[in-house]
């Protein structure tokens, strides 16, 4: 009977503090590693989602610009002191044209517009775009300018690049400035590298739909349609 006993309270023994610290250690540890695991996923994910967020904004703004690049319209923004139409304005950093808005931006017709490089709040080298409406100004008048919106940042190197036709009628070479702004370049190209090497840019090389020979046709400015004595 005593035997029966002392096997009893043998087997009722609870668990020793050396294996509750070793229970509570190997619980830790397997919690931790959990955590880690959980964590560098919602990390993974993460970078997942920004760089699909960013390569959609790229697509979008090459769109946009290519879509603008097309429009482009033998229209006036200015005259120069010869009081010539001024209808495209090509820099190494910056174009200025004529085209016609997107009705879905609530900005139909043609407006003055303007893609150039610049520095984005974050330091980095960006790609901007602005416009503003046409109108009837007095020659000391400043255009009204608008809110500039960020097309793409994090720009590693970039060039404007514009091509038109020679004395002979031919295409030309690319170039990085644009001579005669009183004609349209035939061709124009945005040429981009992005800071991260996970994006791609390609050229951009863009065709007026509008024939770009009209702007030889224009003699006098016109503005909104009109034309100014």
């Amino acid at each position: 009977m005593k035997n029966r006993n002392r096997v009893n309270r043998q087997n009722q023994r609870g668990f020793t503090l050396l294996e509750v610290l070793l229970a509570t250690t190997l619980l830790a540890l397997i919690m931790a590693l959990a955590w880690a695991g959980l964590r560098a996923g919602g990390q993974v994910a993460e970078r997942g989602s920004a760089a699909i967020e960013a390569s959609n904004h790229l697509r979008a703004s090459q769109r946009f610009i290519r879509l603008q690049l097309r429009r482009m319209l033998p229209l006036a923004m200015e005259t120069d002191e010869d009081n010539k139409p001024v209808l495209f304005i090509g820099e190494p950093d910056r174009m200025q044209f004529v085209a016609d808005m997107p009705g879905y931006l609530g900005q139909g017709g043609p407006q003055a517009q303007e893609i150039y490089l610049d520095r984005a709040p974050d330091g980095s080298r960006a790609l901007l775009f602005n416009f503003h409406p046409l109108h009837l100004l007095d020659d000391d008048a400043e255009p009204p300018q608008g809110e500039p919106v960020m097309l793409f940042s994090g720009i590693r190197r970039a060039r404007f690049e514009y091509r038109g036709l020679d004395e002979e009628g031919e295409l030309g070479d690319w170039e990085d400035q644009w001579e005669d702004p009183t004609l349209l370049p035939v061709m124009v190209a945005i040429r981009l590298e992005p800071s991260d090497e996970h994006l791609r840019w390609p050229d951009i090389e863009a065709v007026p739909l509008l024939d770009t020979a009209a702007g030889r046709r224009v003699v006098r400015p016109m503005i909104m349609g009109t034309t100014k004595p």
